[in-house]
């Protein structure tokens, strides 16, 4: 029995956080702290666990400040790889991204991980570099089409989101995007950093 989480609790970031390094810091003998950086604070984390709370594969997803959607310290267990669980992992990113507004998805892949992201819908940029370390990386993008999961008439989402960034330019800024239309509810969305007043509310 496996689930999808969102780490939360001391507990759960501890194991996040744990994993997180055994799996890709420490086999290349990086220091415990060396699996985290700046940017956790302001990113989305998730993690599949089994019934006994064990990661068994997570991912982190930071929108950036041009608005992609990078996806680093993606990782699964050895003896759960080519199950699922990572594409599990990248999609719950992908559905962040998407509710964020984030124009494309982004990341510097392992190269032995290449071929599980080209199979998401990932595609190559530039040449393989080993400027990130002992393993060479190579740049992915994943462009996102904001109306790509609308169930009914996505051209009339698609005009409508254009009138109001044409006709209503505080709705540009703002980031207020439609997410979904299925015939009986219109669902839409606001970026929080740009619609903070000075009390941290919107």
């Amino acid at each position: 029995m496996f689930k999808l989480i969102t780490p939360t609790t001391e507990n759960q970031l501890n194991k996040y956080y744990q994993f997180r390094w055994q799996m890709l810091r420490e086999p290349w003998r990086m220091p415990v702290g060396s699996e985290r950086d700046e940017y956790d604070v302001v990113s989305h984390h998730r993690m599949i666990v089994d019934s006994r709370g064990r990661p068994m594969a997570i991912g982190r997803l930071y929108i950036t400040p041009d608005n992609d959607g990078q996806i680093r310290y993606m990782a699964v267990k050895g003896n759960r790889r080519s199950k699922g669980m990572g594409s599990l992992v990248l999609v719950a990113l992908e559905s962040l991204a998407r509710q964020e507004g984030a124009k494309r998805l982004v990341c510097n892949a392992r190269e032995d991980a290449i071929a599980f992201y080209e199979k998401n819908g990932f595609e190559r940029r530039g040449e393989l570099t080993d400027e990130r370390g002992p393993v060479r990386h190579q740049q992915m993008v994943k462009p996102l089409d904001p109306m790509a999961n609308v169930l009914r008439r996505p051209e009339w989402c698609t005009e409508l989101q254009q009138r109001w960034e044409a006709q209503i330019p505080i709705a540009d800024k703002m980031g207020i995007k439609i997410n979904q239309y299925t015939g009986y509810q219109f669902e839409c969305s606001a970026q929080l950093n740009p619609n903070l007043n000075p009390h941290n509310t919107m």
